[in-house]
């Protein structure tokens, strides 16, 4: 499969640079037709097509994980707008991975996520930090993994990219029990090198 970049324009007010994002492999004809059909900065920047519920304001403190930044995100499954760092405690480490609702290896490493959290969760937090593409989207990637049961979250504004610098998706970002990004890379995923990076073997 041959790779493919594409540019991205985030139309947040707060972001003025565009944000380069390298989608993962397609088919020649599948880019093609992504090409033409490609997002606009509306699609991304707007993630509800209905109503959305919006979570209590998370506890302040020493329970929040100042260590993410302060973004707004959509937890896919329940629809609900909720702040990041409350969706993570603080003091514990953390798997952040990158996906797009139309990324073939995101598809891929769908089994290795979950297999990784339902050993691993209770030792490490797992969120998965999507965007582009658009939130309808998002909610198909869930049910055509069966992610629906992890913490997948939609970042329309692409804030947590930025801050964390990905450009290609799935990435795996590992932060430790002190905040601090031990490791970073760009696809295969691979649990032992998780567990290492955040100092748990």
């Amino acid at each position: 499969m041959a790779g493919r970049t594409r540019t991205v324009r985030w139309a947040a007010p707060a972001i003025a640079t565009a944000l380069l994002l390298a989608a993962c492999g397609d088919d020649a004809d599948e880019a093609s037709d992504r090409t033409s059909g490609m997002p606009t900065a509306a699609a991304i920047v707007d993630p509800a097509t209905g109503p959305m519920t919006t979570a209590p304001e998370a506890e302040t403190g020493s329970r929040t994980n100042t260590a993410l930044p302060a973004v707004d995100v959509v937890r896919v499954a329940r629809n609900e707008k909720v702040a990041l760092r409350s969706l993570a405690p603080a003091g514990k480490p953390m798997l952040l991975w990158f996906w797009a609702p139309h990324c073939t290896f995101c598809r891929g490493e769908a089994p290795d996520l979950i297999a990784f959290e339902q050993e691993y969760g209770d030792r490490i937090t797992v969120l998965g930090l999507g965007a582009q593409d658009d939130v309808d989207q998002a909610r198909g990637f869930l049910a055509d993994t069966g992610t629906e049961g992890l913490e997948m979250v939609w970042d329309a504004s692409g804030k947590t990219w930025l801050h964390y610098k990905v450009t290609n998706q799935p990435t795996v970002l590992v932060v430790d029990a002190q905040g601090k990004v031990s490791r970073k890379w760009f696809r295969d995923f691979d649990a032992d090198a998780i567990l290492r990076a955040a100092r748990l073997t």
